[in-house]
């Protein structure tokens, strides 16, 4: 057994349109953030797959962007919190137990297509 190269966990249908971003919660493996071009950043519960199920959605913001989500990147040193990017030419601080907006936003002028925590501050 065992993977020697990329394997497959799950497959679920999580989002209306294309998928563009996927990222595991660092403190919590459990835990996946997608974001797609649905505009919409979710947040998932991998326990029920493991059992033959498909994911559950614990938090979702269905416009958490203008336009589509290219990139989810959770911290690995600040809990709960979650960088989002998009061609809307925004990027997003979110503190994922309350997802109905973002704890801050910074104007870009361009697509946000990918993002990098500071490796001290992040």
């Amino acid at each position: 057994g065992g993977c020697s190269g990329l394997c497959g966990s799950a497959s679920w249908r999580a989002h209306e349109l294309e998928g563009w971003a996927v990222a595991f919660d660092p403190r919590d493996s459990n835990t996946l953030y997608t974001g797609a071009d649905d505009a919409q950043l979710k947040r998932w519960d991998l326990r029920a797959a493991a059992d033959g199920g498909e994911p559950v959605a614990t938090a979702t913001n269905r416009r958490s962007h203008g336009a589509g989500v290219c990139c989810v990147s959770p911290s690995r040193l600040r809990e709960h919190c979650v960088a989002t990017g998009s061609y809307d030419e925004t990027a997003r601080l979110w503190d994922v137990r309350q997802l109905r907006a973002p704890v801050s936003e910074l104007g870009l002028g361009g697509g946000v297509w990918r993002l990098k925590w500071h490796p001290e501050r992040a």
